[in-house]
């Protein structure tokens, strides 16, 4: 289910940002970079869950997925999308 929703939530992603009026190329890069910025974000964070506690990194996890998400409805430039696409992925696995 959890994977079902997120390939439809980048469905919803790619419509909203060429409505936007983003290139596809820069499309392309937002996807990509959404997914090495989870990749990157969980495993650096795995690194550090033992010694921060568990509890805390989830709490971190959900602030900035949370956080991510305003960008999305508030704001249109491609640099700040960019940087709320891949800050805001971390995968709770």
């Amino acid at each position: 289910m959890r994977l079902f929703s997120y390939g439809g939530s980048t469905l919803v992603l790619v419509y909203f940002l060429e409505v936007v009026g983003i290139s596809k190329t820069c499309i392309g890069l937002i996807i990509t970079l959404t997914i090495a910025g989870d990749v990157l974000i969980s495993f650096f964070l795995t690194l550090f869950t033992n010694s921060i506690g568990r509890k805390a990194v989830l709490m971190v996890g959900a602030v900035l997925i949370a956080r991510s998400g305003n960008p999305f409805a508030l704001v249109e430039n491609f640099y700040i999308l960019l940087a709320a696409a891949t800050l805001g992925v971390i995968s709770p696995r």
